[in-house]
């Protein structure tokens, strides 16, 4: 395990303090505001930096920069305010040194970051075989019943031989443990937490959903169809999953390519009652767009591809907005933000 305060001697130290004194409050220790996004940007080859976005009623404008944890770790999902970062690995051809793979948990608030340990030497990727032969997708939820942070993780060898597997790591337990994976449920990808359970797009069976509750460790038997939208591509690259209102949401996004002064949307629910899909919002974007969020149900925070302008669109009043004080950049992803004290030790 490898707990490390960033910076302490800048502005968070106060915020790492207040933090010990929650060490024993019950999870989630978070705001509940929607309207905070953070926003990695590139600002050189392999550098990050983040930006901490508010969008209120009436003003839109950068709060403050954060510093980004460590240059090689890339930003995979956040959930109540913690950050799941990925980093790759690296090769030192001076040294001739390799360095595994690793995840790793950030909290922006407090700036404090969390090597995840490594899993259980029968799932371990970082096995030198495995490692250089596998794909791994990842999922981030909050487990309310246990009150938990929860990171499930898909490994697939690429050799014949050998099975695709998944562990779950417990932010509770610190450790890692495999998990049952049904023929149907597969990895997935470009996944959203939404009411204690996970979702993707699944892998192995394009056009489904994989879900995967965080409260009972399983994976739905029954994967859930993607809405029936004419305008969806194969492999459903156009299609984003999302939190909408409470619930799985789906965005289509019609666009012919990334310079398309005007990008048209779908926005679909999900009823896991009717178990069935509804449109509800069907909107144009004015601008070209590369990295997007929905925000609430009638706005969108997005990057303007071709002057790398941070924007805000609401769609219900037509109203564009440049975020005041947001460098130009080239951003990977946009994410929700809320301010969190839980500890990570």
């Amino acid at each position: 395990m490898a707990i490390m305060s960033l910076n302490p001697k800048s502005k968070l130290k106060p915020l790492l303090n207040l933090c010990r004194t929650f060490s024993n409050a019950p999870l989630p220790v978070c705001s509940k505001d929607k309207s905070k996004f953070i926003v990695p940007q590139y600002t050189a080859p392999g550098r990050l930096n983040c930006l901490v976005i508010s969008i209120e009623d009436t003003t839109h404008k950068l709060e403050r920069d954060i510093n980004y944890p460590k240059l090689f770790h890339n930003p995979v999902g956040a959930c109540n305010g913690l950050v799941l970062l990925d980093f790759y690995g690296s090769y030192d051809k001076d040294t001739d040194t390799e360095t595994s793979r690793c995840e790793a948990l950030w909290n922006p608030t407090t700036n404090e970051l969390k090597i995840l340990p490594p899993s259980p030497a029968t799932l371990d990727p970082r096995d030198a075989l495995i490692f250089k032969s596998s794909c791994m997708y990842f999922g981030f939820g909050f487990d309310s019943a246990s009150e938990d942070y929860k990171v499930i993780r898909f490994v697939i060898p690429r050799v014949n031989d050998a099975n695709m597997m998944a562990e779950l790591y417990s932010l509770a337990t610190n450790s890692w443990k495999p998990v049952n994976v049904p023929p149907r449920a597969g990895p997935c990808w470009g996944g959203i937490h939404v009411n204690g359970s996970y979702y993707g797009k699944s892998t192995s069976e394009p056009g489904f959903i994989t879900s995967f509750n965080c409260a009972t460790e399983k994976f739905a038997s029954c994967p859930i169809h993607v809405p029936q939208s004419e305008k969806l591509n194969r492999p459903y690259s156009n299609l984003t999953l999302v939190e909408f209102r409470g619930s799985l949401g789906a965005v289509v996004d019609l666009f012919t390519c990334r310079t398309d002064p005007l990008r048209s949307l779908e926005v679909w629910v999900w009823d896991d009652i009717k178990w069935t899909w509804s449109l509800v919002s069907t909107f144009d974007v004015p601008r070209a767009m590369s990295a997007w969020s929905l925000v609430g149900s009638d706005k969108i925070i997005f990057v303007e591809s071709l002057n790398r302008d941070l924007m805000v669109f609401d769609y219900a009043t037509g109203k564009l907005e440049n975020i005041a004080g947001a460098p130009q950049a080239l951003v990977p992803k946009i994410l929700p933000f809320v301010e969190s004290y839980i500890p990570l030790n």
